[in-house]
């Protein structure tokens, strides 16, 4: 879950440009935050590296794989 979050928020950062348009920075932060919780509520069953290695891992080959990228 704190993986569709981010893919989300990797893929609106440019929409923001540059911090100019305030609605989409809002809704960078608030899916930031809202990655942020999930990664603590998986932190509660799940040591830190493993939560962070998948997490990691999962971001970077759908955002390599081109989700997101215009």
């Amino acid at each position: 879950m704190p993986d569709g979050f981010e893919i989300v928020v990797t893929s609106t950062l440019k929409a923001t440009a540059e911090i100019t348009r305030p609605l989409f920075s809002v809704a960078v932060v608030l899916r930031y935050v809202g990655a942020f919780y999930c990664l603590s509520v998986a932190l509660c069953v799940s040591p830190m590296g493993i939560a962070y290695a998948i997490w990691s891992g999962i971001g970077i080959v759908v955002n390599w794989k081109g989700v997101g990228w215009s």
